[in-house]
């Protein structure tokens, strides 16, 4: 699979992006891949990254522990799938993963390297915005104020560069 403008301009999240920050995308991302169980990322480990969904599904949980630190399971917080954005965490700090992430069926998925991302727009705040075109891609609405959470449209990876406070995903 390349990835490529006309891709990244279908995928749902990314609809109504201006050429010149799909190219900037593009330049950081890769194709991805995960087998059914596969994690995709763990809770506490840098987060650093996100993916946009192109087939399958995958469940975000939280981990259970038993005495002596062993994980005896999980609990499921959420499952998501085609056209979804998984991975908010690489935007806020301090950049760690607030959940694991695990495919219950294969996965096809768009890698971006977030922190080169986060980087650019930390340079750059006009590089990038995010605009989520319907509730199903915005993060939840207990997400800071200004981030896009609470009715607001627009994320610029500038505005959320400073923010440390609120709930992560």
């Amino acid at each position: 699979m390349e990835i490529n403008l006309p891709m990244l301009a279908n995928q749902p999240f990314l609809t109504g992006l201006a050429e010149r920050h799909l190219k900037v995308l593009m330049e950081h991302s890769m194709p991805a891949a995960f087998k059914t169980d596969e994690f995709i990322f763990y809770e506490g480990d840098p987060a650093n990254r996100f993916y946009l969904l192109l087939e399958g599904r995958v469940s975000l949980e939280s981990p259970v522990e038993e005495v002596g630190g062993f994980r005896s399971g999980a609990v499921q917080l959420q499952t998501i799938g085609k056209g979804d954005a998984l991975g908010w965490s690489w935007l806020f700090p301090p950049y760690y993963w607030h959940f694991d992430a695990r495919a219950i069926t294969p996965v096809k998925a768009i890698f971006f390297y977030g922190t080169a991302l986060r980087e650019q727009c930390e340079r750059d705040h006009g590089v990038l915005h995010l605009r989520p075109n319907s509730r199903r891609h915005r993060p939840p609405k207990n997400f800071p104020v200004g981030i896009g959470g609470g009715g607001s449209s627009t994320r610029s990876c500038g505005a959320v560069g400073s923010r440390s406070s609120g709930p992560r995903t």
